[in-house]
């Protein structure tokens, strides 16, 4: 959202996420110096339900870079949410 209008491109569109029951986009934290690396991180629950902590860069004010994403923390879950 920019000046009360909804961007037609979204921040960050993410593949693999799972989207039953209580998985999919768990939440979202901004690195401390996020003003200046851009860093942020997401923790999701995969399209298998596994746990996963990614960390990812912005491009600009209005889009992050999906190919920027690594990998910091994957945690198997064989039942999903169960």
């Amino acid at each position: 959202v920019k000046d009360g209008a909804l961007l037609p491109t979204p921040f960050l569109t993410i593949a693999n996420v799972a989207n039953h029951q209580e998985q999919g986009l768990l939440s979202m934290a901004f690195h401390p110096d996020y003003q200046t690396n851009g860093h942020f991180y997401i923790h999701y629950s995969d399209a298998a339900g596994d746990a996963v902590v990614a960390r990812y860069t912005r491009l600009d004010a209005e889009r992050a870079d999906p190919a920027s994403a690594r990998q910091v923390l994957w945690l198997d879950h064989p039942n999903g949410s169960d």
